[in-house]
């Protein structure tokens, strides 16, 4: 065998012109070649994954919002029932008779706002 190049270079098999590497050095270059074909799928899975829940996260407060405007839209429908009925009827203030239709009339309202098995309906 000749040696070609400084005393520390990979060793060359005369009439070849191939670098002979030992196995330990394939182990090594092999390691992260193998971090590499492993770790893009993983990191392609966790970026879809995160990605998922956040958009189910953003759907469910949508829902959330939407239930909560409508559920206020009613109960200020039902209020703004109410503020024309006692207006309708003259209550002007806060004494005597007017605050007991006052009185009635929130009952009424707040009455509205109950689910339909608490008010007694099926």
């Amino acid at each position: 065998m000749s040696r070609r190049g400084p005393p520390n270079a990979p060793t060359l098999v005369s009439g070849e012109d191939q670098l002979v590497a030992s196995p330990k050095l394939w182990k090594l270059a092999a390691i992260p070649l193998g971090l590499v074909l492993a770790g893009a799928p993983a990191a392609a899975v966790r970026t879809w994954l995160s990605h998922y829940i956040e958009q189910e996260g953003v759907n469910e407060l949508s829902v959330s919002a939407r239930r909560v405007i409508a559920l206020t839209e009613m109960r200020l429908a039902g209020v703004i029932r109410g503020l024309d009925d006692l207006a309708a009827a003259g209550v002007r203030s806060c004494a005597g008779i007017d605050r007991d239709a006052m009185n009635d009339m929130s009952f009424r309202v707040a009455a509205c706002d109950l689910p339909a098995h608490a008010r007694g309906k099926s």
